[in-house]
């Protein structure tokens, strides 16, 4: 029961954080880019 429980959590966890990475990546080139360009705020999002 152990093994297939961690392996399953392991591949979810590895969706879940590529799902962020993409979300951060998308939301970021959309949402700070036009921003980042007009050089009123850093590229990178604060925190």
């Amino acid at each position: 029961m152990q093994k297939p429980i961690g392996a399953v959590a392991r591949r979810a966890l590895a969706w879940l954080q590529w799902g962020a990475a993409l979300g951060v990546f998308f939301t970021g080139s959309w949402w700070w880019r036009p921003r980042w360009w007009r050089g009123a705020i850093p590229p990178l999002p604060p925190g």
